[in-house]
């Protein structure tokens, strides 16, 4: 693609009112955006020449180097697939990993739990060691800890999909995340290049982009009105397949228990399952110890339990249990009180 027809493209996109259906009957029309700005005696032209000024005004200081168009070679390849596709994506870093390797995006809730932050980890970790690119929102909760646990190491496998404009990310606190993959081979994606307000809608906007480019998509913990539940949503309608982890059906965020019930998503009873299900190898931290984590972590998202309660539902000997507990007290993720009840913190 020349950079004239590349440049073209980024007008037609940015002027009010062409949308997808538009932009694609004149890209069939035309074979080149370039050549329908060309005529300007067309019933196609004559419906939005009165706008191009604007879009060519605004369009005019963008970089051809910090944007890709739809059909452009570097242009997510999974985004030609969904009838709302942005037609411009502004970036930062390396797009081209994206196209090079497997995507699986990792979502959930901005409140998450120590239960969430550790399977998050856990993913991640066994995401990146398979050489999968890791897609989220950047959001804080789940999807900021799912490129955290892996950076700097293996930032090229990080790819953040904004809400908010490239060069204004949000929130401010995870500008670091932000550098750091910009800075180590990731990429951070927008729909918006510079734009400082925004409608209540630039969320599920940057949802469908998630769900979009991501192969597949796997909910960690989340509301059942949650953004997570929408990326997952779409995702299922994109024809991607979704997997949960199960909560405690007293947790706030039991919202993965409700896609798994409606068919929506797969369940992942442990990070090793998890691996089978994507048929990726399993690393040395996802074997069988973590599925036995897992268990008592669930247990104790309903209640706090004693040792004697946690022995009756976990199907470990006892001395193997005390084994696990002590770790996860160590590690900081349970706490046991005077009375010898056990809790996550």
């Amino acid at each position: 693609m020349t950079e004239q027809e590349k440049y073209s493209r980024l007008i037609l996109a940015n002027t009010q009112g062409v949308g997808p259906t538009f932009f694609k009957k004149v890209l069939n029309d035309y074979q080149s955006i370039n050549s329908f700005l060309q005529d300007n005696s067309s019933t196609l032209y004559k419906k939005v020449k009165h706008k191009l000024g604007i879009a060519k005004s605004v369009c005019s200081e963008i970089d051809t180097n910090s944007f890709v168009v739809y059909g452009e070679a570097n242009y997510p390849i999974n985004l030609l697939n969904i009838a709302d596709a942005p037609l411009v994506l502004f970036y930062k870093g390396c797009i081209e990993i994206i196209n090079q390797r497997r995507n699986i995006a990792v979502v959930g809730t901005r409140n998450c739990t120590s239960y969430g932050e550790r399977i998050t980890s856990m993913v991640s970790d066994l995401l990146v060691k398979n050489s999968i690119n890791i897609v989220s929102g950047l959001a804080l909760g789940i999807d900021v800890i799912a490129h955290q646990s892996i950076l700097p190491k293996h930032a090229d496998c990080c790819v953040a999909v904004l809400g908010t404009s490239v060069s204004n990310p949000a929130p401010r606190s995870n500008i670091k995340t932000y550098n750091s993959i910009i800075d180590n081979g990731g990429v951070v994606v927008s729909e918006f290049y510079n734009q400082e307000t925004y409608d209540k809608y630039i969320f599920p906007r940057r949802n469908r982009i998630i769900a979009g480019i991501a192969d597949d998509t796997i909910v960690v913990e989340a509301p059942i009105k949650s953004g997570a539940l929408i990326t997952a949503r779409l995702a299922f309608d994109y024809s991607r397949t979704v997997y949960s982890f199960p909560n405690s059906i007293f947790s706030k965020n039991s919202g993965t228990n409700y896609l798994i019930s409606e068919n929506i998503s797969q369940a992942v009873e442990s990070v090793e399952k998890l691996a089978s299900y994507l048929k990726i190898t399993a690393t040395n931290s996802t074997n069988s110890q973590d599925s036995i984590t897992n268990s008592i972590l669930v247990q104790l998202q309903e209640n706090d339990l004693s040792f004697e309660q946690l022995a009756e539902s976990v199907n470990i000997a006892k001395s193997d249990l005390t084994n696990y507990l002590l770790k996860l007290e160590i590690n900081g993720i349970i706490s046991r009180s005077l009375t010898g009840y056990y809790r996550i913190k």
